[in-house]
Parts: C-alpha cells; structure tokens; sequence
C-alpha cells in the first residue's frame, strides 16, 4: 500500500521562474508517475494554467497571510498563526497523510508563520513523518539573528528541532554543518540530489518523448542511433552486433533506428530480419517508423536531433557514404564516433576525431571501383573488443561519462525511486 503524501506550500501564485514551483512541479509529477495519489497544499490566491500538473492532483488551501522576507513579527503575527494551524489541521484532519514535504519551511523568513502553524500541528499529529528539504545552509549565527526579532516563546519554537522529521538536503558534505544548524542529528540529514527531466531540458518532440518514457531509454549504459533508408549497405543490424557485445560486458545496450522512405520491398523484408535477430539477442530494438503512424513514412527531423542528444555512441557501419552529415550531427551533439575503417572517405572528413573498425565498403582502397569484404576469425571477439573500448570510454572520458551518468542517474525517475522514496519509510522497520 503507497503511503498517503502531501506537499506543503506557500504558493500564492504561478510564477513559471520560481525555483521551489519548479521543483515542487517535478516531485508532484513523480509521486504521479510512481502511482501515487498526492494532495498539495497551496494559499488561496493561487491559480495554475490548466495544462500543468497542478490540474492532476487535489489541491487544499490555507489563508492567505501577510509574509516577508524579512525576520519581522507584524500586527497580525499571532492570530495569522492561529489561523493557519486551524486551516492545516483540517486539511490533516480531511485527507489523513502520512508524510508531508516542505521546502524551504523551515528556513526562510517568509515561512515563519507557516513553520510555526506546522509545528503545532506536528506536535499534535505524531504519526506524520515531515519531510523538510532545505535548499540552502545558512550560519547558525544568522539563525539567532533572525530569531531576536520574535517574542521568547516563537524564538525559542523557532530554535527547537522540528518533531517527527528528517532534514533533506541536496549533497553528503554539508551534512554536519546542515545538521547543526537546524538542530537535528546527522543521521537525520538526507540527501536527495535534484533531478534534471533530460527530454524536457532539451525541449524534445512530443514524440520523441512518449518513446523514451515507454521504453525507460534513460536508464541504458549505451545508446546508439541510426537514422536511414533501410538499404543493406548502410548495414544497420551490425549495431545489434555492438549491443550484443555490450551487454556481454555488462552494459546495458539499446538500438534506435530512425527510419524513413522503407514501407516496402526488401526495406521491409531487412526490417523483419533485424527485429528477429533483436530477438534473439534480447536487444532493446526502436524503430521510430513502428511507433507512430505520423513516422510511418518519416520521422520529423527535430527527432533525429532528440534522439542523438539522448545517445551516446554513434557508429556508422556503412560501407558507401559521400559525407555522412548524420555523423556531423553525432559528434555535434557530444557522441563519440565509432566510423568504417574500410571506407576510407571517412577519415579524410573526420580524421582523429573518431576511432574507425572494419566493417567492409563498396570501394577498393585505391577509391577505384571494387569492393573490400573485411571477414573475422571470430566476429563475436571483435565485436567484443569494441564493446571494451566503450567500457574504458565510459570509464575515463569524463564528457561522455558526465553526460551519461546524467542521463541515467539524475532523472526525475532515478531520484525519485532510489531517493525519494526510500525516504517514506525512512526510521520505519517494513
């Protein structure tokens, strides 16, 4: 059973810029895709547009109350406070959660009021867990600074540990300083790095999109793509190949094929061969053509784009090319070229910036017409071979390294389940 969650805001308006909506926005579409059901608590001033995600949660409200950015106790200090432990009371009260998450709560100014209707309810409530990100780590001196502006019974609220509750904070080095500051243990200090939507911080095709999230791409160690008309000389099934051999050393390997103009004859036939042999590896296979009828015949170019942002590995098996722009735009788009040694063309335009294996051409090395037909002793060892090459570039090239431990482990989808959640049942015995 999915444990009932809240978040708890201040929110009184949308502001698109705003950094704890943006990150508010995240979790709740998280806590939704992981099934969740969630209740967000905002002011009664606030309005979202109705294509966000804050139209797919249930929203309670409290008063609006005068905030400030300042450490200030106004005329309205008191019965605010009042005011607003009546409103949560209810809102616990009606929808029963079992963890609420905060932001900033427990820091900033203008969340004193709130923190301290917060407080009485947690006092009174011992079976919620609080969740309390803290988004920056102040000096304990500017705390009590703070403090001085507030009655002794506030100020001294103010300076006690929240009850029920852990501390989370974006990165482990600051935890003892975190932990001092705010009163807590520091085994109460947890770390949840922020997430990064990789297809939305690109800006991906609607489509492009949809096949990602339905096919968990995000998660592989190699991703290689290949955008092609379906000819055998462009030798496409030889990736599969690659990502067999990845996945004998380890690496999770997938293989998007974006192909276009191939709704016949032995395009089709090719098409079938691949999807079997993808098979019978058990190779995570896309072709972008088969899962959308509007990519039947092409695909929209913006996700060419996508789809070699989202790889890694680009390798180019083909054995006739006159420049191969596709091979530009990997390497533009921060891929490291895998080329045809055979196909000599290739490194009079690409040179060092690639490595080159032998995959056979249409053109004898002389660039006379013939033919160079490549054989292995052992294919499965070659393809092998490269597989390594790729760990060790995995490995040691910190560009290809950053953008792919990204990719895999700072997602929303990644943070949530190896992070987020675990958090629900952080101090719990299961």
């Amino acid at each position: 059973m999915k444990k009932r969650v809240a978040i708890f805001t201040n929110f009184n308006s949308y502001l698109k810029s705003y950094s704890p909506l943006i990150i508010v926005e995240e979790q709740i579409k998280m806590f939704l895709d992981a099934g969740y059901e969630l209740v967000v608590i905002v002011t009664e001033a606030f309005k979202a547009p109705e294509d966000s995600v804050f139209s797919m949660v249930k929203l309670a409200y409290i008063p609006n109350v005068s905030v400030s950015t300042e450490a200030v106790q106004d005329m309205s200090f008191v019965s605010d406070i009042e005011f607003l432990t009546q409103s949560l009371t209810g809102i616990v009260e009606e929808y029963k959660p079992e963890v609420i998450i905060t932001h900033d709560m427990i820091f900033l100014p203008d969340y004193v009021k709130h923190r301290l209707a917060a407080f009485a309810v947690a006092g009174k409530h011992p079976e919620i867990k609080w969740l309390n990100w803290v988004h920056s780590a102040t000096s304990p001196g500017s705390l009590i600074e703070e403090r001085k502006h507030f009655e002794d019974k506030y100020k001294e609220l103010l300076g006690k540990k929240f009850p029920n509750s852990f501390l989370v904070y974006p990165n482990s080095f600051d935890i003892p300083r975190v932990a001092r500051n705010f009163g807590y243990e520091e085994d109460e200090v947890m770390v949840v790095p922020h997430s990064t939507n990789f297809c939305r911080y690109n800006d991906f095709h609607p489509l492009s999109e949809k096949i990602v999230e339905d096919n968990d791409l995000l998660d592989y160690d190699v991703i290689m793509v290949y955008p092609l008309r379906m000819d055998r000389g462009k030798q496409p099934h030889i990736l599969l190949e690659v990502a067999d051999a990845c996945e004998r050393n380890n690496m999770s390997a997938a293989v998007i094929v974006i192909d276009f103009h191939s709704t016949g004859g032995d395009k089709v036939t090719y098409r079938e061969e691949m999807k079997q042999r993808a098979e019978d590896l058990n190779i995570k296979l896309i072709f972008t053509s088969e899962c959308f009828e509007e990519c039947r015949t092409e695909s929209p170019r913006k996700m060419v784009s996508d789809f070699l942002t989202l790889s890694n590995f680009f390798v180019l098996p083909s054995m006739s090319e006159t420049y191969s722009l596709v091979a530009q735009e990997a390497l533009m788009k921060g891929n490291f070229l895998v080329l045809n040694h055979d196909f000599l063309p290739m490194r009079s335009i690409y040179g060092d910036m690639a490595i080159y294996r032998q995959f056979s051409a249409n053109i004898a090395f002389s660039g006379q017409d013939g033919e160079i037909k490549t054989e292995f002793s052992d294919r499965d060892a070659y393809f092998f071979d490269l597989a390594c090459y790729f760990k060790y570039v995995l490995n040691t090239n910190k560009a290809i390294k950053g953008r792919t431990w990204v990719r895999k482990e700072r997602n929303p989808k990644a943070i949530f389940n190896n992070f987020i959640e675990p958090l629900l049942y952080a101090g719990e015995d299961k």
